[in-house]
């Protein structure tokens, strides 16, 4: 349903009111998944470290509030991995909190059902790998189950 609201200066301006079927099909956010309390994975893109621990302050929509342990750099961008998900942020600002820092960062992406994407590769990568093919012992070996890749094979 579409209604036109008058701007000051004389322009009508249409306005779209969501019905309840429409709400329905909207994307859903992921602020639940990434409530107060959770505890998540950070990595900074870029450099080479061990993830840090985290904890979630709030998240509301593409705005992140964590707690940690130390202070990141503005603009680090970020990988923060926890609750079946994987968002990749920038970091916005830090400020100073009870045992430790408190670091808010802006979602620029983010990746759900992380889980079945993991398996999914896992999958794939599976099914392209070569498989192993037997060949009958030479003279001398032991009669133990010798296995060659067929690229191998290719080769004698």
């Amino acid at each position: 349903m579409i209604s036109l609201t008058m701007l000051p200066h004389g322009r009508p301006f249409a306005k779209a009111r969501l019905g309840p079927a429409d709400k329905g099909r909207m994307n859903d956010t992921l602020d639940h998944m990434f409530g107060p309390g959770k505890f998540v994975a950070v990595t900074v893109l870029g450099r080479v470290c061990l993830p840090l621990t985290a904890t979630v302050v709030e998240m509301t929509g593409p705005a992140l509030r964590l707690h940690m342990a130390q202070t990141l750099d503005t603009g680090a961008p970020l990988k923060i991995e926890g609750a079946g998900t994987l968002p990749l942020a920038d970091v916005m600002f830090c400020y100073p909190a009870p045992d430790g820092v408190v670091v808010s960062v802006t979602v620029r992406h983010m990746l759900p059902a992380l889980a079945e994407l993991t398996l999914l590769g896992h999958s794939l990568r599976a099914e392209q790998a070569p498989a192993a093919v037997e060949r009958p012992p030479a003279a001398g070996e032991d009669k133990i189950s010798v296995r060659q890749s067929p690229s191998r094979i290719m080769e004698e």
